[in-house]
């Protein structure tokens, strides 16, 4: 993304989006960061939108262990971070959750919350 400022100008976007995000200037920023496409974008448009704000930007990424390979979701997301040069917290369940998508989604808002709780 670097040297293509301008491909997606400010006034595109959502202005309550913009408006939201412009009086948040104060506080650190988490993004939640799957590591797939729709995450990915996010942190990119933010870092590209507000580059001041890359210190003030924390990527978190919660490893459920559901899936064999969800280790190396874990491990992109936290080389992607580095790479943008952002703070990544990861956090990983203790055990392989066993539970529906409901629990699923209700572990990893806990996680989400509890990190952004230290902010």
């Amino acid at each position: 993304m670097k040297g293509e400022r301008g491909l997606i100008p400010r006034q595109e976007l959502e202005p309550a989006a913009l408006k939201a995000l412009d009086a948040a200037q104060s506080e650190t920023w988490a993004v939640a960061c799957s590591g797939g496409a729709d995450s990915v974008l996010l942190l990119r448009l933010l870092l590209e939108l507000f580059p001041s704000r890359r210190k003030s930007i924390v990527v978190l990424h919660y490893d459920h262990a559901v899936r064999r390979d969800s280790g190396e979701d874990a491990q992109f997301v936290e080389d992607l971070a580095r790479e943008l040069g952002v703070a990544c917290v990861i956090g990983r369940a203790k055990v392989p959750w066993q539970g529906s998508e409901a629990d699923l989604r209700a572990d990893r808002l806990d996680f989400l919350h509890g990190e952004m709780d230290h902010r």
